[in-house]
């Protein structure tokens, strides 16, 4: 003797659509938390010759309203400047 599955009731059926579109709506939704409006400019200060110079002074003044930050570079030259607002930003490095 053979039985056949029954099949589901409409109201099954549109419990599992909705579980479904809870699902994606969640997955989606936790991914848009994480986007960020900031950026991070970063580059090696050197002279002339290439060489890179230690202990620069690194100015990146934000062109539309005029905030600026202020760094050093490290021993190889490098700067880092994070978590800056988006948008155009004028660099200058000086030294003594």
């Amino acid at each position: 003797m053979r039985t056949r599955a029954s099949k589901p009731t409409k109201a099954v059926q549109l419990f599992v659509k909705l579980l479904v579109a809870l699902f994606v709506l969640v997955t989606c939704a936790t991914g848009v938390g994480a986007q960020t409006y900031r950026g991070t400019i970063h580059g090696v200060v050197t002279d002339p010759t290439g060489a890179v110079i230690v202990g620069a002074t690194v100015t990146v003044r934000n062109s539309a309203n005029g905030d600026s930050r202020k760094v050093t570079t490290a021993n190889d030259g490098g700067y880092v400047v994070p978590e800056l607002v988006a948008g155009e930003y004028a660099i200058e490095a000086n030294s003594t």
